[in-house]
């Protein structure tokens, strides 16, 4: 039997045994048992690989059923217990886990989610925001705010998770991508910005760039602003023509 062929069909507990009884040097089965590993790191690793192909092809649009509004501040995102409640059966059914690693340092907080395999491969994916002071909130709360948020985040990123908010056709589990407010009709600020994009205080690729717009409100504010800038166009031309008649009696004088 060849090494490769020993290193497939042996586990440390056979491997220490044919040492034992072949009388095998300890320098060989060192080699023996690093193949050994690396061989079953290969195997977990392709197992892994698998189990989340099987996820992806299961896992579900996550409904963005929470919503923030204050101030200028509006935007709706999908809360972490939703996002477990979806995804728990079917990670389970394929073999897959996760949970989460916390790092503090002064002022800030990093959040790493692990996705791991029953075979042993797991994988990170890691994020780090300052704490959430926003709102008045105390040391304790601002701490507990920001880990919710990288939680959130670190798990849709490392599960390939998305929203039924697909705002602007740009990479749904961008966490950045993600953090933009919503603009659209009903929201506080919407009746705003539409009026700043008519009277030319901002550019739609300025909007675009600041909110989350889906592609049907982008169409809305492009009509609502083609509208009113052809109707500015048709007054400034019938103001033009009313000018221009005025002047025909003089013109007829002169004549």
């Amino acid at each position: 039997m060849s090494d490769n062929e020993l290193v497939v069909q042996s586990t440390p507990e056979k491997l220490l045994e044919l040492a034992i009884s072949k009388d095998i040097d300890i320098e060989k089965l060192e080699r023996l048992m690093a193949m050994v590993k690396q061989h079953n790191e290969a195997e977990a690793s392709k197992s892994f690989k698998m189990a989340m192909v099987g996820f992806q092809a299961k896992k579900p649009i996550l409904p963005t059923t929470s919503v923030v509004s204050f101030n200028s501040t509006s935007y709706k995102f999908a809360p972490l217990s939703k996002i477990q409640q979806a995804v728990d059966p079917i990670l389970s059914e394929f073999g897959l886990s996760y949970n989460w690693k916390q790092e503090q340092t002064e002022g800030k907080v990093k959040i790493i989610c692990i996705v791991s395999h029953i075979d042993g491969h797991s994988e990170e994916t890691s994020l780090e925001a300052p704490n959430d002071t926003s709102g008045g909130k105390n040391a304790i709360h601002s701490i507990g705010s920001s880990v919710s948020y990288l939680k959130r985040y670190t798990m849709t990123a490392a599960l390939g998770l998305s929203s039924d908010d697909d705002t602007d056709g740009k990479t749904k589990d961008d966490p950045l991508e993600m953090d933009k407010k919503t603009l659209e009709p009903g929201c506080s600020i919407w009746d705003v910005k539409v009026a700043d994009l008519k009277n030319g205080n901002i550019t739609l690729d300025k909007l675009k760039s600041e909110f989350r717009i889906s592609a049907k409100n982008v169409s809305i504010i492009t009509k609502v602003s083609l509208v009113y800038n052809i109707l500015i166009i048709t007054l400034c031309l019938v103001l033009f023509s009313l000018i221009l008649q005025s002047f025909h009696p003089f013109h007829r004088t002169f004549h």
